[in-house]
This record gives C-alpha cells, sequence and structure tokens, in this order.
C-alpha cells in the first residue's frame, strides 16, 4: 500500500482515561477525516522484538475511545519484524497494515 485508505483531514495523538479499562491509555497516532467519520488508529513499538499479536489486540481494543468513527484502519510501526501470525492476522483484515521500518524507506512512485 502506498497511499492512506482516505484523505486525512486532522492528525494528532490521543491520551486519557479509558473508562472501559479503568486505567490511563494513549494512542500513537490518529489521522481522521470527520466529515467521513474515517479514522486511522495507529501505535510506534520501536523496539528489537515485539508481541505483534498482542499489539494489534491492544490496539483494536482502543476502537471504543473514539467512538463517532463508522470506518477504522489499524496501523502499527514496529522496528522489529512482524511474526508469520501477525501477517496471516494482516491478510484477513483489509483494514490492519503492519508496516516496518524497511517499508518507511522504499521508494515511492507517485505516478502508480
Amino acid at each position: 500500500m502506498r497511499r492512506l485508505p482516505f484523505i486525512a483531514t486532522s492528525f494528532g495523538t490521543w491520551w486519557g482515561n479509558d473508562v472501559k479499562a479503568k486505567v490511563q491509555s494513549d494512542i500513537d497516532i490518529i489521522a481522521a477525516n470527520r466529515k467521513n467519520k474515517e479514522i486511522i488508529l495507529g501505535e510506534c513499538k520501536w523496539k528489537n522484538s515485539i508481541d505483534d499479536v498482542s499489539g494489534v489486540n491492544k490496539l483494536k481494543n482502543k476502537e471504543h475511545l473514539l467512538p463517532d468513527y463508522k470506518d477504522r484502519s489499524y496501523f502499527i510501526f514496529s522496528k522489529a519484524p512482524y511474526s508469520d501470525h501477525a501477517r496471516k492476522l494482516e491478510k484477513m483484515d483489509r483494514n490492519l497494515y503492519l508496516i516496518t521500518l524497511d517499508m518507511l524507506f522504499e521508494e515511492v512512485n507517485v505516478n502508480a
């Protein structure tokens, strides 16, 4: 994928009280189009190894923090490679994107 799944009109992060989980929580990256009710929830995992499947589930479990959006996409950025299990989850979910460091530096053809 070379482009976002929609045209985002606002960007930021989210931090606050998760009343459902009864903890302080955060979302590293938010990109949204409020008019069309579309949102990207993103997390950055910059360690040499991660529990990527758990990370996917944790991110998806935060969707209730921003309830006004109907179309959601999930992006996880990782320094470490993803497990085969996480890649299978990505293939099964068209709204899940697992991004590696190498992918961030791939040359992009703007005409594609």
